[in-house]
């Protein structure tokens, strides 16, 4: 296996990890905002908390493992169309996490530990948003896949 071949498998797991992460949380934040009982929220908040982590790790390895990718492999380029989509996926996903996710995320624990009445609102905002980074990186694996030029 080449040097090449291994940033590729790691850059591609990392990738998986955030993806698939970020579709569980989707998934686990809509049942929680469905059940209605708010202490089942907050576990699924406290959870997020952790995913949050995660994902951020995941996100912050697929950058590291391409930024490798481009350096080591003669064939690709920054000026790409594919690498360009792919470093602004990367960037979006982290100012979103760390102006978004992050500061509402503990936001939403406070409001669950309190009994406010605006939790409901905040995980639906936090819901919105991943929906957004979940359209982002689908445009990035796109971009990956098909490696298009604009």
């Amino acid at each position: 296996m080449s040097v090449r071949e291994v940033y590729l498998l790691l850059h591609i797991l990392s990738a998986m990890v955030w993806m698939g992460g970020s579709v569980m949380t989707q998934v686990f934040g809509a049942r929680a905002r469905r059940s209605g009982d708010p202490a089942r929220t907050l576990v699924f908040a406290r959870d997020a908390a952790i995913a949050g982590r995660v994902l951020t790790g995941a996100g912050v390895s697929a950058a590291v493992w391409g930024v490798l990718l481009v350096l080591e492999a003669d064939i690709y380029e920054w000026e790409q169309t594919w690498v360009a989509i792919g470093i602004f996926g990367v960037l979006i996903g982290a100012l979103l996490g760390a102006r978004v996710f992050a500061p509402q995320i503990r936001k939403l624990i406070a409001q669950l530990e309190s009994g406010a009445a605006e939790a409901a609102a905040t995980l639906r905002r936090i819901q919105l948003v991943g929906r957004v980074e979940l359209v982002v990186l689908v445009v990035v694996l796109w971009a990956m896949v098909t490696k298009p030029v604009l």
